[in-house]
């Protein structure tokens, strides 16, 4: 299940997240995507937004999806 997410912040395969840390909490999962300088991760935020909800049902939480540069 994870992996339906990570596939998605690689969407383009142009490495645009280059890393992501996680932080839980007792009601979600914050997710920060560590976007490469210039990169344009767009479609990969995207992309796991529309594919999380699997995810969600799994962990029992939801899951909250940033960027950060």
């Amino acid at each position: 299940m994870l992996d339906v997410v990570a596939i998605a912040l690689d969407r383009t395969h142009s490495c645009a997240v280059r890393d992501i840390s996680c932080d839980l909490h007792s009601h979600d999962v914050n997710i920060t995507t560590h976007v490469a300088p210039e990169a344009d991760a767009a479609l990969e935020l995207y992309t796991a937004e529309q594919r999380k909800d699997l995810l969600e049902t799994a962990l029992g939480r939801s899951l909250v999806i940033t960027a950060d540069r």
